[in-house]
C-alpha cells in the first residue's frame, strides 16, 4: 500500500520552486528514483481563498463528452497548465512514472492536473489529502473511469471536504481513504490541518 506518511511529507513540506504570481499559484517540482513528483500548494493567501469560492461549475473544454468544473479551480490550474504539462511530457520521454500530491486547495488542483495528464499522457499516481470537491456530478459514470488511480485521503470531520455542496450538483472521484477525527467537532481548521497526525 502507498506510504500515506510520504505521500503528505509531499503535499506540505516542499520547495515550492515554480510559481505563478498572477493568480499566486505554487508548484514543487522533483525528480526522484525515475518518477516526477508534482506537488500543489495548498491556500496561503486572500487570492487563493476568492479562487476557493467560486463554486459555479463550467463546462470543461470542447470535448465530445461534456462534464462541468469549480470555475475558481480550472482558472488556477489553466494559469500553469503549459508549463505542468511541458515538465510532464519531459518525465515522460525520460521514462518517468508521475505522482502527483496536494492537500487543500492543493489537492483540488492536484486533481484537475490528474485528469488533464491522464488526458494527454497516461493516468498518473495521484493522493490527495483534505480535498474539496472539484466536479460535477453530470456525466458522472464518464469522469469515474478518470480517477482509477487517484486516492482521495478525508478526515472524518473535515468541513472543507463536504464543499462544495452536493445540492449545488458537485461529487468526489477516486477511491477513498477516511480517517477517524482526532478532534469530536466539526472544523474548519483543525480538523483540516490534522492530516499529518492522522496518516
Amino acid at each position: 500500500m502507498t506510504d500515506l506518511k510520504l505521500a503528505w511529507d509531499d503535499s506540505v513540506h516542499c520547495d515550492w520552486n515554480y510559481e505563478n504570481k498572477e493568480t499566486d499559484t505554487e508548484i514543487s517540482f522533483i525528480e526522484k528514483d525515475k518518477k516526477l513528483f508534482i506537488s500543489f500548494q495548498g491556500s496561503g493567501s486572500f487570492l487563493d481563498w476568492l479562487q476557493n469560492f467560486m463554486f459555479s461549475k463550467i463546462p470543461y473544454k470542447e470535448m465530445k463528452e461534456t462534464f462541468f468544473i469549480h470555475r475558481g479551480f480550472i482558472k488556477k490550474y489553466k494559469s500553469v497548465r503549459t508549463d505542468v504539462l511541458a515538465r510532464v511530457e519531459e518525465a515522460t520521454l525520460k521514462g518517468m512514472t508521475i505522482e502527483i500530491r496536494g492537500f487543500s486547495q492543493g489537492a483540488a488542483l492536484a486533481t484537475v492536473a490528474h485528469e488533464d495528464i491522464g488526458f494527454h499522457f497516461s493516468e498518473p499516481n495521484t493522493i490527495v489529502f483534505g480535498c474539496p470537491r472539484v466536479f460535477g456530478c453530470w456525466n458522472r459514470k464518464f469522469l469515474e473511469t478518470k480517477f482509477k488511480k487517484l486516492i482521495s485521503v478525508s478526515n472524518s470531520r473535515d468541513a472543507v471536504t463536504g464543499v462544495p455542496f452536493v445540492i449545488l450538483g458537485f461529487k468526489h472521484y477516486g477511491s477513498k481513504i477516511k480517517k477517524k477525527a482526532k478532534y469530536f467537532f466539526l472544523s474548519f481548521k483543525k480538523n483540516h490541518l490534522s492530516y499529518g497526525e492522522l496518516v
